[in-house]
């Protein structure tokens, strides 16, 4: 059973990591950060209008980070509520599924299989 949870809460995981768009969120997060270091090294445009932009930017990247921080927090606490519900109900003992993933050969495998679902998917 202790397996099973753990291929649940990694199953979990994946789907929130994948229908949250955290890959879509992180790229249009580094786009910006690469276009504000653009403007910044901009030759042609004056100080106050970098110093704009860079706030501009600056508070667009803030926000950004604080909304993807959240967002992975949520995804994470979704499986882990899980796992501590199973655990509340007698099912799986809670530090027996945490051992279980965080073993190297345990990541490998969900790695391994998340790849080949999405090749498969693509």
């Amino acid at each position: 059973m202790t397996v099973a949870a753990a291929l649940l809460f990694a199953a979990l995981l994946l789907t929130g990591w994948q229908q949250a768009g955290i890959y879509r969120r992180s790229a249009a997060l580094l786009r910006t950060f690469r276009d504000a270091v653009a403007i910044l090294r901009d030759a042609a445009r004056d100080d106050l209008e970098k110093e704009r932009l860079a706030r501009q930017y600056g508070i667009a990247l803030l926000g950004g980070g604080v909304r993807l921080a959240a967002l992975i927090l949520a995804v994470i606490g979704v499986p882990a509520l899980a796992l501590l519900g199973m655990d509340a109900a007698g099912l799986v003992e809670y530090r027996a599924v945490v051992s279980l993933i965080g073993q190297w050969w345990f990541i490998l495998a969900v790695g391994v299989g998340a790849a080949g679902l999405w090749f498969i998917r693509r």
